[in-house]
């Protein structure tokens, strides 16, 4: 009795000679769906909208509305929890960029408006001036000079003069001729009081060194000198700090921008001054260029008597929609104040030169540039510390997250990346010596990484790397032949746990494959047509590019179907005569039979919705079958025997 029975269908095997694929596999597998075991087309894909470019690069939170850009582009949401200005982040031709989510449009196009991501670093160092030691002169505050000739702490001949100013703080004057009722012996003193006009709170009344009197309120000497040859004596203004009160003190600035990130800090300065003395600060506000709008400069200061080089902060200048140049800043803060420690140290903005943006569990961002790995401060994305950089033995190719990092594929061998915070990241070569090909060709399918090499695809579970399940379906020939004019175009996308695999050029034919060693199935997508593709986690589907036009993948209607059997040998030539098929839809059954060396088509009938007896021809004998089945809907089983008895006892 020779029976044929269908009722577990599965997909193409093309790495078997079409006589030894297993049972149920197919020859030709075209839009099937194995995923229930019976024979199922696949769904078409529904059209969304035209978009105003022609997109290499998608991205979309809902699937209403997308930014679609004409170049290679990874985007990611925000890492943020919460994040109040709505942003995504992505990685193009010229650095790292942020835009807002909200931004995105039903016709797509660029974000509006994106930013570099990061603050800058100001390059020009601050410039500080001690308020107690400044210039002295008739325009910054009101002076009143009194001279008098001192004896044993008595004053005589105590008058108001007005002395010569000679510039840098010095004064010449001529004094009085001492009067007979003033002592022989009696030397010339000069007193000076100030107030300046600008802070009548910077008060002071010195005298010239020699005196005995107290000089008050400022840090200051005033020095007298005869001048040599004449009868004047010059003064000589200077500073006068305490030795306990002086300290050296390191100003350096940051810049804040409209989204509340602080950046990098400035070149230092340094000066030497009094604890209690104001100094002036004189900051330079950059050219915003691409980056943000800065709208705060903060100051910080080293502390008092510590050898530790921790900046504090002493205050700011708001400089929102103020033209680039410089602003002052007076810090009269108490040391005892200082408590808020500078933490944007090394938050230096991202390399402008990066690719490949991934987010990472814990709030980091990762892309690469060449062989360097580049992590971004936990839930900072402006910040990228020099110091977190990893390097690879090899230049990177593409990367995707898994676990608690990332794999990583290069030009030779792949690596995990892992860490819970972005400086202790490590980095361990993964036990498979296989290259990735491309940078899109890399996806995860039900918890295991998947990536193209040039010998298969690569599927790593943990940190174990195999071809195993992709030696189920290619050697490494068959592999080759099939798609290693693509492998440099190849692309992956994710649906409903399967991996679709398809080229953005065009250079093989697109097929869908469930890599699972008891429900593995593999079948051809002739029709399918993409440039680029975005699978949204928030939508759960996966949308794509063909020209101008987006579409979501698999929620259309029945695609047309086509599945061949394998070469199906008899133990001896026979004669199918009758048959039965449970359908449902509309297809074309065909059934071939090898004779005289060549397959020939011996019967074809239509099958709809419903159970169809039916018989076949006689009149020739064969013992090599094909069964092709061509249509839209389900075929639950089919079967044929030799008589309609043979066929009721199946």
């Amino acid at each position: 009795m020779a029976v044929l029975k269908f009722n577990s269908f599965s997909g193409i095997r093309p790495r078997f000679p079409e006589s030894l694929l297993p049972d149920g596999s197919a020859a030709i597998a075209e839009n099937c769906d194995f995923a229930y075991g019976e024979l199922r087309s696949a769904k078409g894909n529904v059209f969304y909208r035209t978009m105003t470019n022609t997109p290499q690069a998608i991205y979309t939170d809902d699937g209403l509305n997308f930014y679609t850009w004409t170049a290679d582009v990874d985007a990611v949401r925000s890492p943020l929890v919460n994040d109040t200005f709505n942003r995504m982040y992505y990685s193009s031709a010229g650095g790292i960029f942020v835009a807002p989510r909200s931004g995105a449009g039903v016709n797509g196009g660029l974000p509006p408006s994106p930013y570099l991501v990061g603050v800058q670093r100001p390059t020009v160092a601050p410039t500080a001036v001690v308020q107690g030691i400044k210039t002295v002169d008739a325009t910054t505050a009101a002076l009143v000079w009194r001279f008098h000739y001192e004896y044993g702490g008595v004053k005589y001949q105590e008058a108001t003069i007005t002395p010569t100013a000679l510039g840098s703080n010095r004064y010449q004057f001529t004094p009085a001729t001492p009067a007979a009722s003033t002592p022989e012996g009696a030397f010339p003193v000069l007193r000076l009081t100030a107030n300046w006009l600008t802070d009548s709170a910077q008060v002071f009344d010195i005298y010239t060194s020699n005196s005995s009197f107290e000089s008050t309120k400022g840090y200051y000497t005033l020095n007298l000198a005869a001048d040599t040859g004449v009868a004047s004596f010059t003064a000589t203004l200077a500073s006068a700090i305490p030795e306990a009160d002086k300290e050296s003190r390191v100003y350096v600035y940051t810049y804040v921008n409209t989204y509340g990130e602080e950046g990098p800090p400035s070149p230092v300065v340094s000066v030497t001054t009094g604890t209690t003395i104001p100094v002036q600060l004189t900051v330079t506000k950059a050219a915003d260029g691409s980056y943000a709008p800065i709208k705060e400069i903060r100051v910080y200061r080293t502390g008092t008597g510590t050898s530790i080089a921790s900046y504090f902060y002493v205050g700011s200048v708001t400089v929102l929609s103020q033209p680039p140049g410089t602003f002052t800043f007076t810090d009269n803060v108490d040391p005892s104040l200082l408590n808020e420690e500078l933490s944007s140290l090394n938050y230096y903005a991202p390399d402008t030169e990066l690719r490949g943006l991934m987010s990472l569990p814990n709030g980091i961002l990762c892309a690469w540039k060449g062989n360097e790995l580049h992590f971004s401060e936990a839930y900072k994305p402006w910040a990228w510390p020099p110091a977190y950089v990893k390097t690879l033995p090899h230049v990177v190719i593409g990367g995707i997250t898994h676990g608690a990092g990332a794999i990583i594929t290069t030009t030779t061998v792949p690596h995990y990346v892992s860490g819970v915070s972005p400086d202790s990241m490590t980095t361990s070569k993964l036990n498979i010596d296989q290259a990735g090909v491309s940078k899109w060709s890399i996806a995860v399918v039900d918890g295991v990484v998947v990536y193209a090499s040039n010998d298969g695809l690569v599927a790593v579970s943990g940190a174990t790397g195999s071809l195993a399940l992709s030696e189920q379906f290619f050697t490494r020939e068959v592999w080759r032949a099939r798609y290693g004019a693509g492998l440099s175009t190849m692309r992956f996308a994710v649906w409903d746990g399967r991996l679709v695999v398809y080229s953005s050029a065009g250079s093989f034919t697109p097929f869908m494959i469930r890599l699972d060693e008891a429900q593995g199935a593999m079948t051809d997508l002739p029709g399918f047509v993409a440039q680029c593709s975005f699978v949204s986690p928030l939508a759960d589907q996966f949308y794509f590019a063909q020209g101008a036009n987006i579409s979501a993948f698999g929620g259309g209607t029945d695609l047309n179907t086509v599945w061949q059997s394998k070469e199906i040998v008899t133990e001896r030539p026979t004669n199918f005569g009758a048959g039965v098929a449970l359908v449902e839809g509309a297809w074309v059954l065909q059934l071939y039979a090898y004779i005289n060396g060549a397959y020939l088509l011996r019967h074809t009938l239509a099958l709809s919705s419903g159970q169809t007896d039916f018989r076949l021809p006689g009149g020739y004998k064969s013992d090599r079958y094909r069964v092709r089945l061509t249509g839209t809907g389900k075929i639950r089983e089919l079967a044929m025997a030799n008589s309609v008895s043979e066929l009721a006892s199946i």
